[in-house]
């Protein structure tokens, strides 16, 4: 079916066909120019996770006391790993820390992990060096950091044995 204009012309809908009727001289009929919008559904939207702690570990990383760490703990795969570094801080408090020396992670008491920190005071980012003890064991231990008044704060640290590749 067609529409048929004031001016006898038909226009049909499936092929942009004009005639027309009548008339002086014929007119040009519209052009046809399809368009086409391509919408597509949103996608999987990308939101970052936090990185999963190894399944072998019974650790839970829960660190404590008045201060906030970044990250939340520190897990190593085993204790020839790489140091790794946190970051402390303490809502209206703007200065540095420093470590209690009595850490369980400097004094490694039977079953706890070893490791060593630096620096040992005035910063807010930390270094740990997992391994610091012979024989190097597995295990959990904490760090208490103190701010400036004496509050402590409890970091904890996971050194695993995790075997990859059957190694």
């Amino acid at each position: 079916m067609g529409l048929r204009s004031a001016f006898g012309c038909a226009v049909t809908s499936a092929t942009l066909f004009v005639a027309c009727s009548g008339g002086s001289s014929p007119t040009p009929g519209p052009t046809a120019k399809p368009t086409a919008t391509l919408t597509t559904p949103p996608g999987p939207t990308m939101t970052p996770t936090a990185t999963p702690t190894p399944s072998s570990s019974p650790f839970a990383c829960v660190s404590g006391g008045v201060a906030s760490f970044n990250p939340a703990c520190l897990i190593f795969l085993s204790p020839n790993a790489p140091p790794q570094s946190f970051t402390v801080s303490e809502a209206g408090y703007t200065g540095s820390f420093s470590v209690d020396p009595a850490s369980t992670c400097l004094t490694h008491p039977a079953g706890s992990a070893a490791a060593t920190i630096s620096p040992m005071a005035g910063a807010t980012t930390f270094t740990v060096t997992p391994g610091a003890a012979t024989p190097q064991i597995a295990g959990t231990c904490s760090f208490s950091l103190l701010d400036a008044n004496g509050q402590a704060s409890i970091y904890n640290v996971a050194v695993t044995n995790t075997v990859v590749g059957g190694q």
